[in-house]
């Protein structure tokens, strides 16, 4: 019996904690992310984003500040996409993924400082780290859609695009295309043709490499630090002892 409640306690404690929502919903933005079979998994999309926007406004840990930054372009944001279903307006849906990425880059540079400036090695430090990595991927994705609903030729695939719910379609080839460029693994699938949209692909994989390298060698470096300290604490103890 005491088992099951420590175990329940560990499950409680580890999904409460200020990046865990917001990691499991930005994992299921990815999965869910729409595609030309219809509008269901659309809706899914937008119910996963709006999953993202609560949990990185009021989960995480940001200064005041930040929230009220992130309230004012994530809340519109969240309106304008949920509009595209009534009134699928090219500027619409392009106004509410400009939003989306200002609320996107508020939340990440704050998520960023925590992890990196002010990093502990936790559990819940690794969790923000991977926090920011999806939404430099979701960023740039939005970053991309609207890129090709400016400019249908911006980008070329190797398969035909169902014309039926454009936007729909572009934004799953979008988030597909960024975390394939962030990973560094350019299946040819999706080739940047516009002199901007290769500038901006090539972007973001200089950060996805500069994140890795940094991330890894701050959280190395704070670790070694308590690491020493814990050692000559102990060294102390045992001279005064």
């Amino acid at each position: 019996m005491e088992k099951k409640i420590s175990l329940s306690k560990r499950i409680i404690k580890s999904v409460s904690g200020q990046f865990s929502q917001l990691m499991v919903f930005l994992l299921l933005l990815f999965i869910f992310r729409p595609v030309e079979e219809g509008i269901i998994l659309h809706l899914i999309w937008q119910f996963c984003f709006a999953g993202v926007l609560f949990s990185a406004i009021f989960n995480c840990h940001h200064s005041h500040f930040v929230k009220v930054i992130a309230t004012l372009t994530g809340i519109p944001a969240l309106l304008c996409n949920w509009l595209t279903f009534f009134y699928p307006y090219k500027w619409l849906i392009i106004s509410g993924h400009g939003l989306a990425m200002l609320f996107l880059v508020v939340c990440t540079c704050s998520i960023l400082h925590i992890v990196i400036v002010r990093a502990k090695v936790t559990v819940e430090t690794l969790r923000g780290a991977i926090c920011v990595y999806l939404m430099i991927g979701f960023f740039f994705s939005l970053l991309y859609t609207n890129i090709e609903l400016l400019n249908t030729e911006a980008f070329y695939y190797s398969h035909t695009i169902n014309v039926m719910f454009p936007h729909n379609v572009y934004l799953n080839e979008m988030v597909y295309f960024s975390f394939v460029t962030l990973l560094s693994i350019g299946y040819g699938d999706v080739v940047p043709l516009a002199y901007y949209a290769q500038t901006f692909s090539v972007l973001e994989g200089v950060i996805g490499h500069f994140y890795l390298a940094i991330l890894v060698a701050r959280l190395v470096a704070v670790y070694s630090f308590r690491e020493e300290k814990h050692l000559l604490l102990k060294h102390f103890e045992k001279k005064a002892k």
